[in-house]
């Protein structure tokens, strides 16, 4: 019998959950020394798991302090190739074979090192390995993003950008969106102009927030009246989908979780089914607290790439689900859901209790997988606890 993998891998990911033991084996090598790196201040900033896979675990570190550096390390059981000649690549006795790649370096992200490389003082504000880098720059005092992809995914936002900044100056919106620049084809880059104001995810976390969750739940309830027709869809079929392989995902790291991924997954296809053939909408597809600005009295929501047409529940599901995990709140989660949903119907957007509850339990389903592939000793247990967490809402009252 199969050991599961958080049981397989329980000393390394134990060492694992503290940065000390990773930076202090890595400053040691001769490539940091010679980079310079030794004496810098790092925070991680990323970690995965996946223990089917060589490396095993992929985590970023990034300095705290400027000059801006950031490497990669990849964590391996067995002693793996070099993936480059100036690569460090040391052994832990506990964790394993770390290897340290320097950024901007990535095998997907191919374009990356000549895009970054064409701009001046550009900030990292966002890298996934292998999936996407997001980065500021400021050009005189314009700010401006860029994204760059491993494909041509930008193009499709880059389109839907150009629509969206129509409607608002249209006023069919009630937040403020960035203005688009261009989509570099030759480079996957999308560049877009900077919204101004502050985050407001601090504001919403402290006290006296449930004025702003009421104004946010008005300003996204908007686009679901506008005149967008987004290209993409997702609606219920199509996050079914998505969370039958999140499920698989989960039970290949934890099989002893497949009897409740099991029934989750079989309630939630019956919950959908009821839904078919209902009109479908413009929707944000992720407006959780920290994609929202504040600058003044006017609210501003980033980060449209899920944009589609689909359901209004999963947006206030995802919303009210990103709440259901912050540590941080002053004004408890019920108040918060209550304001949100009460800005979001008063523009006549009724919502649909049943189908809410659905996405809630669809939300919490990806964040157990996202527990089991944290690089933590105990993802196993958290995710198990969201699982549960997952089922509950089928029957919590929204």
């Amino acid at each position: 019998m199969i050991e599961p993998a958080h049981v397989r891998y329980q000393s390394p990911l134990m060492a694992l959950t503290k940065d000390g033991p990773v930076l202090d084996t890595l400053t040691r090598t001769k490539q940091w020394q010679q980079w310079r790196l030794s004496h810098r201040t790092w925070v991680r900033t990323h970690g995965r798991f996946d223990p089917d896979h060589a490396p095993f675990a992929t985590l970023v570190f990034e300095t705290v302090d400027t000059p801006q550096r950031i490497v990669r390390v990849e964590v391996f059981a067995e002693c793996p190739p070099s993936a480059g000649p100036e690569d460090a690549l040391v052994r832990h006795p506990t964790i394993g074979w770390l290897r340290t790649i320097r950024f901007p370096s990535d095998p997907a992200l191919t374009t990356l090192p000549a895009v970054l490389a064409g701009v001046k003082d550009a900030a990292v504000v966002r890298y996934r390995p292998h999936r996407r880098c997001t980065f500021r720059v400021d050009d005189g005092g314009r700010g401006r993003f860029a994204k760059v992809f491993p494909d041509n995914e930008g193009a499709r936002l880059h389109r839907e950008g150009i629509a969206l900044w129509q409607a608002a100056n249209r006023g069919e919106l009630g937040f403020l969106v960035a203005q688009p620049d261009r989509w570099d084809h030759d480079t996957h880059t999308l560049w877009q102009e900077q919204i101004d104001g502050r985050p407001a995810a601090p504001h919403l976390f402290g006290q006296e927030a449930a004025p702003l969750a009421h104004r946010m739940g008005q300003a996204v309830a908007s686009l679901t009246r506008s005149t967008l027709h987004p290209q993409d869809i997702f609606d219920g079929p199509v996050q079914l989908a998505r969370s039958r392989r999140s499920g698989e995902d989960l039970v290949r790291r934890i099989p002893r979780l497949a009897p409740c991924v099991h029934d989750l997954l079989e309630t939630l296809s019956r919950t959908h089914a009821t839904f078919a053939g209902r009109p479908l909408r413009p929707i944000h597809g992720a407006p959780h607290p920290h994609q929202w600005l504040e600058d003044g009295t006017q609210l501003g929501l980033v980060d449209f790439d899920r944009i589609a047409l689909g359901d209004p529940e999963l947006d206030v599901a995802t919303f009210l689900g990103e709440l259901d995990f912050e540590e941080e709140l002053q004004t408890p989660v019920a108040q918060l859901a209550d304001a949100f949903l009460t800005g979001y119907e008063s523009l006549d957007e009724r919502l649909d209790r049943r189908l809410l509850a659905a996405y809630r339990a669809h939300k919490r389903l990806a964040k157990a997988v996202r527990s089991a592939r944290a690089v933590r000793p105990d993802g196993d247990q958290r995710a198990a606890r969201n699982l549960g967490r997952a089922l509950v809402a089928l029957q919590e009252p929204a």
